[in-house]
């Protein structure tokens, strides 16, 4: 992410499902302004078949940066989880979209148009990107290696999504073999916290 995010329209809309038993899927309503991008994130219920309240919003105004905010009525213990979803949703569709999406304008059928005109929307416009995953898996650099004997390195703690919705933390913990060399990461994070 060396350059501003740059939308394919001046608002999307990134929808994908969700592996949560309750929730059918996440959205991301994106807007390009001048100098940002501002997104919201919200999930649809299955059962009750409405959409949350704003779940984050993200706002991308440099870089690689994104400054993001979640709803007060979140746990801080989940926080985090809104954060990532709403943010990687935007650089992982935007990075999908650069060079795997077939972009193909489409009609909106009036049936559709009529609760919205009502409402006074007007001015639709509605264009269907086709994702060729072969052609995503091909642009993905083959960094090599393999997880058969990989080398000796640290496996940060992280969260695993389980298939069944729930999460689990996977503690830290030393993983590979020493006799093939060992991998040391460190991180720099430059700029302030607040």
């Amino acid at each position: 992410m060396a350059e501003d995010l740059k939308l394919p329209h001046p608002e999307v809309i990134f929808e994908v499902k969700d592996r949560h038993p309750e929730r059918e899927s996440l959205l991301v309503y994106v807007r390009q302004f001048e100098g940002r991008v501002e997104a919201a994130l919200f999930s649809r219920w299955k059962k009750r078949l409405r959409w949350t309240d704003c779940l984050a919003h993200a706002v991308f105004a440099k870089p690689g940066w994104a400054d993001v905010s979640v709803h007060p009525g979140i746990k801080q213990d989940q926080a985090k989880l809104y954060m990532e979803a709403v943010s990687g949703m935007v650089w992982r569709s935007l990075s999908i979209l650069a060079f795997a999406g077939d972009d193909k304008p489409r009609k909106v059928m009036p049936a559709l148009r009529r609760p919205y005109a009502k409402a006074g929307v007007r001015g639709w416009t509605w264009h269907q990107v086709t994702i060729d995953l072969a052609r995503a898996r091909a642009k993905t650099q083959d960094l090599g290696g393999t997880h058969a004997s990989p080398r000796w390195h640290i496996r940060r703690g992280h969260w695993r999504q389980l298939a069944d919705g729930r999460r689990v933390f996977v503690r830290q913990c030393q993983v590979g073999d020493p006799a093939q060399g060992g991998v040391v990461k460190d991180y720099i994070v430059k700029g302030s916290a607040a």
